[in-house]
């Protein structure tokens, strides 16, 4: 088996991806050259090979926070809704390309994540890599099922905030045209400000809607009346909707008008009306965690289930220097804004 490690830009991996199965979104090199088009970020990914056949790819965005000068310290790699295998591949191919992909960013990082998602693969190859499994849930909502089947499945409370978004004006609608984008960033930069979690720039976002709209990526906007008060950036991956991004004014303006509830209540429906099979809402971190966001997501009804990540640490004293200076720099931010 050989190795290759191509950086990002290669206009090879095209032809590698599309002899893959399983074309999602996060893992598409098309994704990989928006990070490292419009932010900091840069790409990283390896493809396995048998002779001249792919037999598995990972792309690693790897994410800088602070300085240039931090080094890897300052970054840290994910892997979302990846690895890709080929069909019928053996653990041990899998085992092979987590190694690799361990060691090619080995000295460029912090710790290296994967996020697999709904992908099932199997633990032992991480296991045996140096991958720590953590508990991490995300909730999936079955559109296969008729619309009023799904709807009765929400929580009382959040179909009375649909209710009440619809009598009290709250209107949905998809963006259609990029001038549109800009509404959509201002709500989500507001919101990460709030969470003190870092954004990418709004050229991010334009780009990747002139590139994946409307096949791999929707925007919805509510409003009332003309004031957007509440966004979802939609992701489609495979047969999945991802809440992939999530936005809104500060709760206190918005209380009465329950325009979350009315956004993605929206979003399933479009989801579920254009052939999807499910609705993913997105992680809600380890079991117990209590954040508001989280009670959110499962009183929609899907089913929720501890999808896991995994972690690798290259270097123990790297990893802590990185969690506790990615706290500093964030509270920074939040008290300059």
């Amino acid at each position: 088996m050989n190795i290759v490690a191509v950086n990002d830009g290669d206009a090879s991996m095209a032809s590698v991806w599309n002899s893959l199965p399983n074309l999602g979104f996060f893992q598409s090199p098309e994704l990989g050259d928006l990070y490292a088009a419009s932010t900091r970020h840069k790409v990283l990914r390896v493809v396995t090979m048998d002779g001249e056949s792919p037999t598995g790819y990972a792309q690693v965005i790897v994410f800088r926070e602070g300085p240039t000068l931090l080094g890897s310290v300052g970054a840290h790699g994910t892997i979302r809704h990846g690895p890709v295998i080929r069909p019928g591949a053996g653990e041990w191919e899998l085992t092979a390309l987590l190694r690799k992909t361990a060691k090619a960013s080995h000295g460029a990082l912090a710790y290296l994540r994967v996020y697999p998602g709904r992908r099932s693969l199997p633990p032992g190859s991480f296991a045996r890599e140096g991958f720590d499994r953590q508990s991490w849930l995300n909730f999936y909502i079955d559109l296969t099922l008729p619309e009023g089947d799904i709807f009765n499945r929400l929580t009382k409370e959040r179909r009375y905030g649909i209710r009440k978004a619809n009598e009290r004006g709250v209107v949905v609608s998809r963006v259609e045209s990029e001038e549109h984008v800009a509404e959509a960033y201002a709500l989500l930069l507001e919101t990460h400000k709030r969470a003190r979690f870092p954004l990418e720039p709004r050229g991010f976002f334009e780009r990747g809607f002139r590139r994946f709209y409307p096949r791999q990526l929707q925007i919805f906007i509510a409003r009332s009346g003309n004031t957007p008060v509440a966004t979802s950036v939609l992701a489609v991956d495979g047969d999945a909707a991802v809440n992939w991004y999530a936005g809104s004014v500060t709760p206190s303006r918005m209380r009465q008008l329950y325009p979350n509830d009315a956004l993605i209540w929206e979003a399933i429906r479009w989801s579920r009306a254009h052939g999807l099979s499910t609705f993913d809402m997105g992680g809600g971190g380890p079991p117990g965690t209590k954040e508001g966001f989280v009670k959110f997501k499962r009183e929609f009804g899907g089913d929720e289930i501890d999808v896991g990540h995994y972690t690798y640490v290259p270097q123990r004293w790297k990893f802590t220097a990185a969690v506790t200076g990615f706290h500093i720099i964030r509270k920074i931010r939040w008290l300059e804004r």
